[in-house]
């Protein structure tokens, strides 16, 4: 009897074993990192909140990070969360260090700049398909203070023969850089007031929507400090960074002046037809050129930094 009782209980024993193995190694499961594995790691140089040129204008970011196995099979798992990675002397630091994971493929998203009361937005956020979400961002503010909007996306992929280095993101400006910029040519020129109207200042923006931004709102840059002009050209704004939108008539520059010592005439300008939309990555500079009693007004447009394309790699 003892016998068929002890049986009895090593049959039970051996069958819910099995049943706790199966149920702890299923497919959709993807196996947490092993402690000794390398962490994951950034690499780049934080300075400034404002116009990045180069990674090592930048400050601190936010980033988003899911895995999961390169064979297809299994639920992907997130290591990232608006995750505050910021500097600490020459490298990019966070808390609550994550390891790589052999065998699986990795998403990285972030924003730029990280979120805080400075950062120009109300709430950040991307979801597992990369979806960039940012609501209430303020773009009214120039120079400086202008902030410098944009987001990265980084494949990487963890074999079983090594672990990869530090990540690098390719971070892609989302706003429009103008600038307005006067110059003389004979006589003597003042900007008594410049006032830059009628552009999108503000809004909602969705990396999955069409148009990208919605619930946009209207503004003006307004400067009544008096600027004497020269041949060179006399920055009167300082740069803007400005939502992407169509260049229309509702925009328009109007400018108060002195000339060789007499108060004229304000004059308003609408932009130049050559340019029809302001591109995110792109830098567009106005000059309105004093020529006696006449003003021309010009466009030149590039990309945002000729050496990158637009595009700012933190590495």
């Amino acid at each position: 009897m003892a016998s068929k009782l002890q049986f009895l209980m090593y049959f039970i024993i051996s069958v819910f074993s099995i049943f706790l193995a199966v149920a702890c190694t299923s497919d959709n499961d993807v196996p947490f990192p092993d402690s000794e594995a390398p962490s994951i790691d950034f690499e780049g140089s934080a300075l400034t909140r404002g116009i990045v040129n180069a990674a090592d204008d930048m400050s601190a970011f936010d980033v988003w990070g899911w895995y999961s196995p390169i064979s297809g099979t299994g639920t992907a798992r997130q290591v990232f969360d608006a995750t505050l990675v910021s500097r600490n002397g020459t490298t990019w630091t966070y808390d609550n260090i994550q390891r790589w994971q052999q065998g699986n493929s990795y998403q990285f998203y972030a924003i730029y700049p990280s979120f805080d009361a400075e950062c120009g937005y109300g709430s950040a956020s991307c979801d597992q398909d990369g979806i960039f979400t940012i609501n209430n961002f303020d773009c009214s503010k120039t120079g400086d203070e202008a902030v410098d909007l944009m987001t990265a996306v980084r494949s990487v992929k963890c074999g079983t023969d090594g672990y990869p280095g530090k990540v690098s993101m390719p971070f892609q400006h989302e706003l429009a850089k103008v600038n307005i910029k006067a110059t003389v040519e004979g006589g003597n020129a003042i900007v008594t007031k410049i006032t830059f109207s009628g552009m999108k200042t503000g809004g909602n923006y969705n990396s999955a929507s069409t148009d990208r931004w919605s619930d946009t709102k209207s503004g003006s840059f307004i400067n009544e400090t008096r600027q004497p002009l020269d041949t060179k050209g006399v920055d009167l704004l300082g740069d803007m960074l400005l939502i992407p939108q169509n260049v229309n008539n509702d925009i328009k520059l109007k400018v108060e002046y002195i000339l060789d010592g007499v108060q004229q005439t304000p004059k308003e300008f609408t932009l130049p037809a050559t340019v029809e939309k302001w591109e995110a990555g792109k830098s567009y500079r106005y000059t309105i050129t004093f020529k006696g009693n006449n003003i021309v007004f010009t466009v030149n447009v590039a990309s945002w930094n000729h050496s990158t394309g637009g595009i700012i790699t933190v590495e």
